[in-house]
């Protein structure tokens, strides 16, 4: 019964410093003003290089007015940029920002933290020795 609550203790930890990760990513990119819908149409727009809005529309199942109010609200939060094509001035390319990225690949960036924090306590053997128990689980 020991055993079980010491890994439970230690599961409970690892489990808290990658909570922390994740919260400090969110802090960083001040998600706080987005629902989690909005992250969702994020990782949409992170699918594409560029995208339009009726492309866009056609992803999501949505409305272009839908999809216009929402680009409106991430060009006002710094998320997206958008820009007129070159050969037809009618169109306009919608692109990620550097902050439109980061809350997108909000999940990858905390774990890649996780892992920095855990390759910074542990020596190069803990780390093959966590790797080849933890694969015994998976």
């Amino acid at each position: 019964m020991k055993e079980y609550h010491n890994l439970f203790s230690v599961f409970n930890g690892f489990m808290r410093i990658k909570t922390e990760c994740r919260f400090c990513v969110i802090d960083k990119y001040n998600i706080s003003k987005l629902t989690l819908k909005q992250i969702e149409y994020l990782k949409k727009f992170d699918e594409h290089e560029y995208v339009t809005i009726s492309q866009l529309a056609e992803d999501l199942n949505l409305s272009k007015p839908s999809i216009t109010e929402m680009v409106k609200k991430f060009i006002q939060l710094d998320c997206v940029k958008k820009e007129q094509c070159d050969h037809d001035a009618r169109v306009y390319y919608l692109f990620l920002t550097e902050k439109g990225k980061g809350i997108a690949r909000l999940e990858q960036i905390a774990d890649e933290d996780f892992i920095r924090r855990v390759e910074n306590c542990l020596s190069e053997e803990d780390i093959s020795l966590l790797i080849e128990l933890l694969s015994k689980v998976f």
